[in-house]
C-alpha cells in the first residue's frame, strides 16, 4: 500500500464496508465493544455475535460465516473481517493460503508486516482506531467528543503505547493519514494531565473487570446476570463516547438466544519457525490465529456443530 494508506484502493477492494444490515460479531472486550457501538451507531449495523478466540457465541438464527467479525481476524476467504493483530511469520515466504484472508481488513497485512521482520514495528493501536479512520474516509461523520478521549486510549492499552513506543505510534499516524481527519484535532488539543484524568476515572468506574466479559461456562442461571453487566457497560460506554446504544441492534444482550454454532478448540504453539508455521495454517477447520508475542503463535480450530 506504499508509505501512506490508499483509503480510495481499500474502499474499492472491500465493498461490503459500505453495505447496510450487516450482521457482526464483535471481540467481548473493550476495543470490541467500542467497535460494535461505532458500528451499530453509525452504519445500524447489528451485534449479534461475540468470539474471543475459544468461544463463539451467536443468535440462533444467525450463521457465523455470513457475519462481519470486528477485533478479531477470520482466516475464511468467504467471511468478512477487520482486525489489529500480527499474524504472518514471513513475508518472503508467504503462505499460499494466504488468499483466506482475501476478505480481511488488517492494517499489519496491508503493510506487508510480519513477525520475523516487524514484530517491533507492528500496528500499536486497537480496531477502534483503524475502525474511526476507514469510517471518517467514508464521509460518516465520526465525533469524537472530549469525554471519549479517555476511553478511546483506554482501548486495547494504546495509552501504554504511546508512552512506550512513541517512534512506532507517529509512524502509524503518519500510515493512517491521521492529522488529516477531523477528529485527530480532539486529541491534540488535549493536554497529558486531562489525559491522564480520564484514564484514572476510567480505571475507577470501568464496569468490567480486566474489560473483557467472560464466555465460559455460561449457563441459564447466568443469562440475564450477564446481560444486565453487558447492558450496563455499554450504557457506560455510550455516555463516554456519545455514540448513542441502539439497544434494537445489540441482539447479543439477549444471551439466552445465543447458541455455539460451532465447538472451538484453542490452541498455542511455542518457537515457531516457518515450517511449523505453516504446518498450523494449513490444519483442517482452522478459523483464526495471530501472534501475541515474538514466539508464540495461538490458533482456533472450528469443528461443525450446528446440523
Amino acid at each position: 500500500m506504499g508509505e501512506q494508506l490508499n483509503y480510495e484502493e481499500l474502499l474499492e477492494n472491500y465493498q461490503w464496508l459500505k453495505e447496510k444490515d450487516k450482521k457482526v460479531v464483535i471481540s467481548p472486550d473493550i476495543d470490541g465493544f467500542l467497535c460494535g457501538l461505532l458500528v451499530s451507531y453509525y452504519l445500524g449495523w447489528e451485534i449479534v455475535g461475540l468470539y474471543d478466540g475459544g468461544d463463539l457465541l451467536i443468535e440462533g438464527k444467525n450463521e457465523w460465516k455470513e457475519c462481519v467479525f470486528i477485533d478479531m481476524e477470520i482466516y475464511r476467504e468467504e467471511v468478512c473481517s477487520i482486525g489489529n493483530h500480527l499474524l504472518l511469520y514471513n513475508k518472503n515466504k508467504k503462505p499460499k493460503s494466504w488468499v483466506k484472508f482475501r476478505n480481511c481488513i488488517n492494517p499489519n497485512n496491508l503493510r506487508n508486516f510480519d513477525k520475523v521482520h516487524d514484530f517491533k514495528n507492528k500496528y500499536p493501536f486497537g480496531t477502534i482506531h483503524f475502525l474511526i479512520c476507514l469510517l471518517s474516509k467514508m464521509d460518516v461523520p465520526v465525533d469524537i467528543s472530549k469525554e471519549a478521549i479517555g476511553i478511546i486510549l483506554f482501548a486495547d492499552g494504546v495509552f501504554k503505547s504511546i508512552m512506550n513506543y512513541p517512534e512506532n505510534c507517529i509512524d502509524w499516524l503518519s500510515w493512517l493519514k491521521a492529522k488529516e481527519l477531523s477528529f485527530f484535532n480532539r486529541f491534540s488539543e488535549t493536554s497529558i494531565s486531562d489525559i491522564v484524568h480520564r484514564l484514572q476515572r476510567i480505571f475507577g468506574e470501568l464496569n468490567l473487570r480486566f474489560g473483557k466479559l467472560p464466555l465460559k461456562n455460561i449457563t441459564q442461571d447466568t443469562y440475564e446476570e450477564l446481560s444486565n453487566k453487558l447492558l450496563n457497560l455499554l450504557d457506560q460506554l455510550s455516555d463516554w463516547t456519545g455514540w448513542k446504544l441502539k439497544q434494537n441492534c445489540w441482539k447479543v444482550l439477549n444471551f439466552n438466544n445465543l447458541c455455539n454454532p460451532v465447538i472451538i478448540k484453542r490452541k498455542r504453539a511455542e518457537k515457531i519457525n516457518n515450517s511449523k508455521y505453516q504446518k498450523i495454517l494449513n490444519t483442517r477447520d482452522i478459523i483464526s490465529f495471530s501472534f501475541p508475542t515474538s514466539s508464540r503463535l495461538e490458533y482456533s480450530i472450528a469443528k461443525n456443530k450446528r446440523l
